[in-house]
């Protein structure tokens, strides 16, 4: 018998659901593939319209001329005393800023904080115990920062200006006893400071770094052996848009 008789006696053959099963697997088969281009295309068409609604949000204007943002920063500073040799002291930034943009990148910042600051450990020869002692420096501080900000990006910027440090109180810790140091050393300083900002949605991170300028040991006295605030910091804030 030819092979092709063979096969349709044998289909023939085949109980009645057991070929509605085959022809409904074969069937389903063909209905899962139309599925699944139907789905690839619905995917590529969407990825299309994302690249192009991200393609028309870049060429927006990312700031206004005037817009201003203002809102809390707390955060952590790292800081220590040079010519010390001592440790560094960890403490607490808590204020708040405002923000105003001229241009599309352009923009200037204003902040004002408090800062707990100083140095653990630290040889100091006017505030120690004998040559060979240490002592823990401690100063609290009002900060206020002048920075000129500029866009690289709409959620990322790099920043420079001006920070003024006011000492509202400086101790210098000997055998658990405190010495005033405020007395005897600047009331007021300056240094540089270097910062870059990510921000993500209202929130923004910015990690700031203080070159020091000026020692805290006035003129012709040599109380922290002509030492400088060295420092950084780490802030988080919550940008909210007023204007």
């Amino acid at each position: 018998m030819p092979v092709e008789m063979t096969a349709s006696v044998v289909w023939q053959g085949t109980p009645f659901f057991l070929r509605l099963f085959k022809y409904n697997l074969f069937c389903c088969h063909s209905m899962r593939t139309t599925r699944l281009r139907i789905s690839l295309l619905a995917v590529c068409l969407f990825t299309l319209l994302s690249f192009t609604v991200k393609a028309q949000n870049d060429d927006k204007q990312w700031f206004g001329y005037m817009d201003i943002y203002a809102g809390p920063r707390i955060g952590v500073v790292g800081s220590n005393m040079t010519k010390l040799n001592g440790d560094f002291l960890f403490g607490p930034s808590i204020g708040g800023f405002f923000e105003v943009h001229f241009t599309d990148k352009l923009a200037a910042s204003f902040d004002l904080n408090y800062t707990y600051e100083g140095t653990n450990n630290a040889k100091c020869s006017s505030f120690s115990n004998g040559p060979e002692g240490t002592t823990d420096i401690s100063m609290h501080m009002l900060n206020s920062d002048y920075r000129c900000r500029y866009y690289l990006m709409r959620n990322f910027n790099v920043a420079a200006g001006v920070h003024l440090m006011r000492v509202l109180k400086a101790y210098g810790k000997i055998d658990g006893k405190s010495e005033k140091l405020h007395k005897y050393i600047r009331r007021g300083n300056i240094s540089i400071p270097f910062s870059a900002e990510y921000n993500l949605g209202p929130w923004a991170i910015e990690a700031s770094y203080y070159l020091p300028l000026r020692k805290w040991d006035r003129k012709n006295e040599n109380i922290l052996d002509e030492a400088c605030t060295n420092k950084f910091s780490v802030t988080l804030a919550y940008k909210l848009q007023v204007f």
